[in-house]
């Protein structure tokens, strides 16, 4: 008698992990949920897995068990995954629910001109993070530069250092940034599918890695499909304009370049609300400056993590709200706006904005921005436009029906 699959869940530690545990266990108790991080976790707060770090004794003996009429599912790829390949069966069916990051991202110092880099950055935050970069090495140059002389002792010194150091960053991130594509691919090669909602990631994906990967829909849970439409912000008694400003404390949401472009309403009463407080907090720090150097304190930061349910509500005072990734992200920021029925600026780059339009959703390009009044631009949707892009995205991505019947579709013996 053929042995019952089994689900193995490969999971870091994120905020869609504890509602698609329960979604899945819903569907199947054959689920076994693997956490590759140490605990304590910061959003992770299901106890129905097992805590088995990559390089673990715990993952050593779990890895054994692994038949080749189980399913593997990666929830975050990283290059650890690529040391667990061959311990497995050859047979075993190994998916990877797409995220983004794990595969569209490259070390900051690798070339420039590299697809990846020359992909994802605008050129004010690509330079403005690689110079932030550069300054952490200042104490190190002070210390050599105290204990040296006055003089050309002290000059070649700083010379030396600089060159040696760029030197190293450029070596290493160039060959982080080979190695890293090679691995990815072998991985991707590997896959009997890709778990995701968006085609125009995968093919994204193919071209970038050279490979032809199969696809299933999946998407993540993100509470978004009873959320209420809010009625417009703008009011008599209050003419200020709120803007929305990126997903989070990544490079990738190209916050410089985009408040490059808000500068030219100076001049107008508008606030920037910007979530701050999901990434790297380095680059956080680089946005709050560049901020407030030209925006005072009508940029908001949100620095600290915010429950689901009072973000949302966060979001029903907004009236423009301005995403400039050029990958696809902030999928499920942007399913709530749609659902509040808020005005919405993208980069035609983005996979997202792609799929939006290819669906016939009223969104809005950045690079109208440059020619546009605040007037037009602080507009809101007509309750037409509003009541499309909502019956367009439940008909489509945001549809529960479609999301649980696809992950049945995943978890459960055909």
């Amino acid at each position: 008698m053929k042995k019952e699959s089994i689900n193995y869940h490969f999971m870091i530690d994120e905020k869609f992990i504890d509602d698609f545990s329960k979604d899945a266990l819903s569907i199947s108790e054959n689920n076994r949920f693997i956490f590759t991080f140490s605990p304590p976790s910061n959003f992770v707060k299901t106890t129905t897995g097992s805590h088995a770090p990559y390089g673990s004794q715990e993952l050593d003996e779990l890895l054994q068990q692994v038949t080749s009429n189980d399913r593997i599912f990666i929830h975050w790829y990283s290059p650890n995954v690529n040391t667990i390949l061959n311990r497995i069966p050859k047979e075993t069916k190994i998916f990877l629910c797409f995220w983004g990051a794990d595969f569209l991202e490259a070390p900051f110092f690798a070339n420039p001109n590299n697809r990846i880099n020359q992909f994802l950055y605008d050129p004010l935050t690509f330079s403005t993070v690689r110079k932030s970069i550069l300054t952490f090495q200042n104490e190190a140059l002070r210390a050599k530069m105290s204990n040296a002389k006055e003089g050309g002792n002290r000059k070649n010194i700083i010379a030396t250092y600089w060159q040696n150091k760029k030197q190293q960053y450029k070596t290493k991130s160039n060959r982080a940034y080979q190695e890293g594509m090679e691995v990815r691919k072998a991985f991707l090669e590997r896959l009997e599918a890709i778990c995701h909602w968006n085609i125009f990631d995968v093919e994204i994906l193919n071209d970038l890695y050279n490979v032809q990967l199969k696809h299933r829909y999946f998407v993540y849970g993100v509470g978004t499909d009873n959320i209420k439409t809010s009625a417009p912000n703008q009011s008599e008694t209050s003419k200020t304009i709120t803007i929305w400003l990126g997903n989070s404390d990544t490079e990738t949401n190209n916050h410089m370049d985009a408040m490059e472009m808000l500068k030219k309403y100076n001049d107008k009463q508008f606030k920037i609300i910007c979530p701050l407080n999901y990434g790297n907090k380095a680059y956080a720090k680089i946005v709050c400056d560049y901020g407030t150097k030209y925006f005072g304190d009508r940029f908001v930061p949100l620095l600290d993590f915010i429950p689901r349910d009072k973000y949302y509500a966060l979001m029903d005072e907004v009236d423009v709200v301005y995403m400039n990734h050029n990958r696809g992200q902030a999928g499920g920021n942007l399913f709530a706006f749609i659902n509040k029925g808020k005005k919405i600026f993208m980069k035609e780059q983005s996979s997202i904005y792609k799929l939006f339009v290819s669906l016939g959703m009223h969104i809005h390009s950045t690079a109208e921005i440059k020619n546009t009044s605040f007037e037009d631009f602080s507009s809101p949707l007509s309750a037409d436009q509003i009541g499309k892009n909502i019956k367009i995205l439940k008909d489509s991505v945001s549809n529960e029906t479609k999301r649980i019947d696809a992950l049945k579709s995943l978890l459960i013996d055909e």
